[in-house]
């Protein structure tokens, strides 16, 4: 009997968990952003839209790489809130700051290394 053994492509693993809790919207990134979970959150980002925050916190410390399309659906999204609204990104690893880079939205957004960074609202 022969076997043959065919390697298999693991899908890209990926999750979002959005808060609202006052003026605030935080987003806590993990994995993976490849273009499959830009659908789920853009889902995500439409309920931040909803909501109208003054602050946007993109939590990215556990976010291993994101596709520049989701990097864009960040930039739509803040196009449709106030424009005094800060966004700030924390705890990215290079790898993620490049790919904000870019996509030339670097300039208008706030990046830190932990929450220390980012003054209470």
């Amino acid at each position: 009997m022969r076997v043959r053994i065919v390697p298999t492509v693991r899908a890209e693993s990926f999750t979002v968990e959005l808060a609202l809790e006052g003026s605030t919207a935080t987003f806590a990134l993990d994995g993976n952003l490849g273009r499959d979970g830009v659908k789920h959150l853009q889902r995500e980002i439409s309920k931040m839209v909803a909501a109208q925050p003054r602050r946007v916190i993109l939590e990215v410390t556990d976010l291993e790489s994101i596709d520049p399309v989701a990097v864009r659906a960040f930039v739509f999204a803040k196009q449709k809130l106030d424009i005094d609204v800060d966004v700030y990104i924390v705890g990215a690893r290079q790898e993620v700051l490049d790919v904000f880079h870019q996509e030339e939205i670097i300039e208008e957004v706030i990046v830190v290394p932990d929450y220390t960074g980012i003054p209470e609202a």
